[in-house]
């Protein structure tokens, strides 16, 4: 099997590729020479795409208390990361096998997040595993490095990594 060798961008006068072995894979128009490009970020930081970590737990099975514990982690999630909606690249879920009334995809699309990909997924079943918890990873673009990402790990789940786990955490 012969191993890919990727390549740099490459411009010419109207377009950028990207590809493996000099064969574009992506052509996109570059930006007309009479406009100046959209500057993604304030920062003079290099963006990267990484993943956030997080779980959280419910005392019992209830639509309510999953929507609210959900938007909680969330939250702590973006402000603690300092994200704004659009560093939000995908989110995923996770339930243990008893958490069925509702999908934490639903309570995330309330706060005004459906416009990101959501995915909702049933936990494996271990033996010793936390029961009713909701864990989340979500890509983010980011100018953070990965030592400066601050998961999230709360209530019951502070057990799951306590590693992570911050002074006043609930």
């Amino acid at each position: 099997m012969r191993a890919l060798k990727l390549t740099p961008f490459t411009t010419t006068s109207d377009a950028i590729f990207v590809g493996c072995d000099a064969r574009p894979l992506l052509r996109c128009p570059s930006v007309p020479s009479d406009e100046q490009p959209v500057q993604a970020t304030t920062t003079n930081q290099p963006r990267r795409v990484l993943a956030l970590r997080g779980a959280t737990t419910v005392e019992a099975d209830d639509p309510r208390q999953v929507d609210e514990r959900t938007q909680e982690m969330m939250a702590l999630l973006i402000e603690r990361n300092e994200l704004d909606h659009d560093d939000l690249i995908s989110v995923l879920f996770s339930c243990t096998h008893d958490l069925v009334s509702r999908n934490p995809a639903t309570a995330t699309r309330a706060m005004g997040i459906g416009d990101v990909p959501l995915l909702g997924v049933q936990e494996a079943s271990m033996a010793g595993a936390l029961p009713l918890c909701i864990r989340v990873m979500i890509h983010v673009e980011t100018s953070l490095k990965r030592a400066e990402l601050r998961h999230v790990f709360i209530r019951g789940a502070k057990v799951l990594r306590p590693d992570l786990v911050e002074a006043g955490d609930l």
